[in-house]
């Protein structure tokens, strides 16, 4: 008569988790009386070290340190790198401001410039109303198209 075997799925010390397991990590055991499994030798039994630790060695480092690079490297192509690019088009069009400009302010008001200086503008928002801002409160520089879009809501 033969004795039933039961396959059970034993974590490698690479894998510690069992849905890491492949195929080629089940260990056959026989089945002892009671159905419960009979005890072997040492090498089909559990890996030599527990089931929580890291693998060691540079390669275990690597292995752990490869999610984080790849997150921090996502985050500089998908937010870092078009935040510098728009941060420096502000900054070309904050240089080259001039009188006459018609620009939207982080304030949310719109006005054209009359006088420009260099880290200063003053900006007339309404016939004979002019005031003073730093060059960093221009949010963008409004052309025709926006002045007559502009001019057609606040009618």
């Amino acid at each position: 008569m033969t004795t039933p075997r039961l396959s059970i799925l034993v974590p490698s010390p690479t894998t510690p988790f069992a849905w890491q397991n492949k195929p080629e990590a089940e260990v056959t055991k026989p089945m002892g009386a009671g159905g419960a499994p009979t005890p072997t030798n040492a090498t089909q039994g559990a890996p030599d070290s527990p089931a929580g630790t890291a693998p060691s060695g540079p390669l275990g480092l690597l292995s752990m340190l490869w999610p984080i690079l790849l997150i921090f490297g996502l985050m500089w192509l998908l937010v870092i790198r078009p935040e510098r690019k728009r941060q420096k088009e502000l900054e070309k069009v904050r240089s080259e401001l001039k009188k006459g400009d018609r620009v939207l302010l982080n304030a949310g008001m719109v006005g054209v410039i009359a006088q420009v200086t260099d880290d200063w503008i003053v900006v007339e928002i309404a016939d004979k109303v002019r005031v003073q801002f730093q060059k960093g409160a221009v949010a963008q520089v409004l052309e025709v198209k926006d002045k007559e879009k502009a001019e057609a809501t606040a009618k």
